[in-house]
């Protein structure tokens, strides 16, 4: 082998060696819109480009969403309640996608929100990505009208909250009560009445969110228990 030819050699390896090992679909940032009161579904793959498993690691930059907002992320392999800070994924085959799947819940929570991470493979550590998720979250004239329905008192409440309707009749329904982070804490079945009484003493302090599902739509308000 000549020298030249070896110095050619010794360069496409080191260009490999430093070339990216995965592809990222469909690009580095998504939007999405959601309403009020809806889901919201994000989600951005890492297909490898090598030939044997790659390990990716991911590092939260910033997340400026509302903490009202229920929000889970889920990566190759593994699910998670809140925004984890980062982690290494599990190897990904030659061939196979990791990915950042985002889930929002906004609630009654209208506002908009960004999320980053930056992505590496540990192999070429020197080649760091950025991702970004851009989250809307809107209100429509029907979810205000339906926001505004529901009372509450006392609010904050430490003891017992009582809720009643601006209609001066809650429906018959369902009613669900959510904490911040989206894990329901009770539900009930409601028949048409004036108002009812939830006790909430031994709840967490904290936001919750009050659900009523009727015929005549979804309804919902915001708690603070203290």
């Amino acid at each position: 082998m000549t020298k030249l030819n070896l110095i050619v050699l010794l360069l496409l390896a080191a260009f490999a060696a430093q070339s990216q090992t995965y592809s990222i679909i469909p690009g580095p940032t998504v939007n999405g819109n959601v309403e009020v009161g809806g889901y919201l579904f994000l989600e951005i793959k890492m297909q490898s480009l090598a030939i044997e498993d790659i390990n990716v690691v991911y590092e939260l930059i910033s997340n400026s969403c509302d903490t009202g907002w229920s929000m889970t992320l889920c990566d190759y392999q593994s699910c998670f309640p809140l925004i984890p800070t980062g982690r290494t994924m599990d190897p990904i085959p030659p061939g196979d996608y990791g990915f950042l799947k985002l889930t929002v819940n906004p609630f009654i929570n209208p506002g908009a929100g960004t999320i980053k991470y930056k992505i590496w493979e540990t192999s070429t550590p020197s080649q760091v990505d950025t991702l970004t998720f851009n989250i809307n979250v809107l209100i429509s004239i029907a979810s205000q009208q339906n926001a505004t329905k529901l009372i509450t008192y006392p609010n904050p409440a430490s003891d017992i909250v009582t809720i009643a309707s601006e209609n001066g009749l809650l429906p018959a329904g369902e009613i669900s009560v959510y904490s911040a982070a989206g894990a329901k804490v009770m539900s009930a079945s409601l028949h048409p009445s004036k108002e009812i009484t939830i006790p909430v003493d031994g709840w967490v302090p904290g936001i919750y969110f009050l659900v009523l599902r009727s015929d005549e739509g979804e309804f919902a308000t915001r708690l603070n228990v203290h």
